[in-house]
């Protein structure tokens, strides 16, 4: 079995990265909008300002309350696309997901620019991402592209099921799965037939937000590839996803970690992509 770790990938990425933000001659900035009080998002934060930090990019937070009404989220959103004119700019913005139910995701995201769309959420650029012209992945997308090609390991012409529909992993893999010549079938934890559509994937991506351990070993056919995109903390204290790693490991030919697998190339590419913009913006 091959653990799918990312660490090699993430330090090399540092480097480059680094020395991509020195020719630029500035430090690129990325603007983190957050709503309501969410210990999990908050940790999130800290981790793509950590890594931004450590290649020379800075990051700004918004936190504003729980009870922000849409327009006024989408206002405040406006004025930090559209900086004023002097100020310093914005090349990467970023909404944290989950929002609360009352806010209408697709009216916030178009809010954003596609040239500042670093997360990828805009219907603008996700059309382009459909047409194969987008500037760059979505981040998610380009972490298990980069540990597909690290480790070497084809999706053309294999069955790849998606577990979840969500916008930051579920439906742009499974675009991007097809892209690249597999054959996707998509499904999501609450579906009757989840064992029966897991059991066909030679490639699995799991991306059912915080239902852990929803996908065992008994559900997997043998020598599957699995991403689990889903981690969270357990009652134990310890880091799970969607797959069952202990009931998983004699099946699969290859699986990432509960750490160290698809969560820090993801922030690393979140990062890579503000890069981009400030590029893009500066040429």
């Amino acid at each position: 079995m091959i653990w799918l770790e990312s660490k090699p990938i993430v330090e090399k990425m540092k480097e480059e990265d680094r020395n991509a933000v020195q020719a630029l001659g500035f430090s690129p900035r990325l603007v983190i909008v957050w709503v309501g009080e969410n210990a999990v998002i908050e940790k999130f934060i800290k981790i793509k300002k950590r890594y931004a930090s450590e290649v020379g990019v800075t990051v700004r937070e918004n936190h504003v309350p729980a009870d922000i009404s849409g327009n006024a989220l989408r206002a405040l959103l406006y004025g930090i696309v559209h900086e004023p004119e002097g100020q310093p700019p914005n090349h990467g913005v970023v909404v944290q997901l989950p929002l609360p139910g009352h806010i209408d995701e697709a009216t916030i995201f178009g809010a954003i620019t596609p040239g500042k769309d670093v997360d990828m959420l805009t219907p603008l650029l996700m059309g382009k991402f459909l047409e194969g012209k987008s500037p760059w992945l979505p981040p998610v997308v380009a972490a298990i592209e980069a540990l597909l090609r690290y480790y070497t390991i084809s999706v053309r012409g294999k069955t790849a099921v998606v577990v979840g529909q969500g916008r930051l992993v579920g439906r742009p893999a499974a675009i991007w799965l097809g892209q690249q010549g597999a054959r996707v079938f998509c499904t999501d934890k609450d579906d009757p037939q989840l064992a029966v559509a897991v059991r066909m994937a030679d490639i699995l991506i799991a991306g059912a937000g915080n239902a852990q351990r929803c996908i065992t070993g008994d559900m997997l056919k043998e020598k599957v590839v699995v991403f689990d995109a889903a981690t969270s903390e357990a009652k134990d204290g310890m880091i799970v996803g969607n797959v069952d790693i202990a009931s998983s490991q004699e099946k699969v030919f290859a699986i990432t970690p509960a750490k160290g697998g698809i969560g820090p190339l993801t922030v690393a590419f979140l990062i890579r992509n503000t890069i981009k913009a400030a590029m893009m913006r500066k040429n």
